[in-house]
C-alpha cells in the first residue's frame, strides 16, 4: 500500500512537471516573439530612416545584439557580451554565405511592386527586407536559446534554412509585408504631421 501511494504520488508529481514545464515553454515562446516583433520592426524603421545605406550593417548589428541578448533572458540564459557577439557574428556570416540576403530583398520587393506606395518607397524595401531578416535570425535565436544554447543537427546553416524556408511562404510574405506598409506609413505620417 505505502509503495503504491509513494508511486503514484511520484507519477503526480513528474505529470505536474510536465505541465509546469510545457507552460513555461509556451510563455517563454510568446514573450520571445514579442521580443522578435518588437526588433524587427526597430530594424526597419532605422534602416528606413537612415540615409547612408554603409551605416545599415552596423544599426542592424546594434539591434540584433539587443535582440539577442533579450531573448536569452527571456530563456534564463546569462550571455556575455563576447558569446553575443560571437553567435551574432555567425548569424551574419551564414546569412550572408547562404544568400539569405538576397533571396529575401528579391521577394520583399516583388511584394512591394503592387503597389504605387511600394514603387516610391525604395527605403520601405530595404527597411522591410532587414525586418525580415531580423525576423528568420531572431526565430532561429529563438530556437537556439530553446534548445539550452544549441543550433542542434547541422548548425546556424540549418537553423536558418529551416527558418527561411518556414518564412518564405507566399501567405506568411503577404502577411509580412502588408504589417510593414502599415507600420511604415504611420512612422511616415505621424512625422510629417
Amino acid at each position: 500500500g505505502d509503495a503504491l501511494r509513494a508511486g503514484n504520488l511520484l507519477l503526480r508529481a513528474h505529470l505536474l512537471s510536465r505541465k509546469a514545464q510545457g507552460q513555461l515553454g509556451q510563455e517563454r515562446d510568446r514573450k520571445a516573439q514579442a521580443v522578435i516583433d518588437k526588433f524587427q520592426w526597430i530594424t526597419a524603421a532605422t534602416v528606413f530612416a537612415n540615409p547612408i545605406p554603409a551605416l545599415d550593417l552596423l544599426a542592424n548589428g546594434a539591434v540584433q545584439f539587443q535582440m539577442v541578448s533579450e531573448l536569452a533572458t527571456v530563456y534564463g540564459i546569462e550571455v556575455s557580451t563576447a558569446h553575443v557577439k560571437m553567435v551574432a557574428a555567425q548569424m551574419v556570416q551564414t546569412l550572408l554565405k547562404l544568400g539569405i540576403v538576397e533571396a529575401a530583398t528579391s521577394l520583399i520587393a516583388g511584394l512591394f511592386k503592387s503597389s504605387l506606395v511600394g514603387y516610391a518607397a525604395g527605403g520601405a524595401v530595404q527597411g522591410v527586407s532587414m525586418a525580415y531578416l531580423t525576423h528568420i535570425s531572431g526565430h532561429a535565436f529563438k530556437e537556439y536559446f530553446a534548445r539550452g544554447q544549441s543550433w542542434g543537427g547541422g548548425g546556424t546553416q540549418a537553423g536558418l534554412i529551416r527558418q527561411f524556408d518556414l518564412t518564405s511562404r507566399a501567405d506568411f510574405l503577404q502577411e509580412f509585408a502588408k504589417q510593414a506598409i502599415q507600420k511604415v506609413s504611420n512612422r511616415v505620417f505621424k512625422g510629417s504631421e
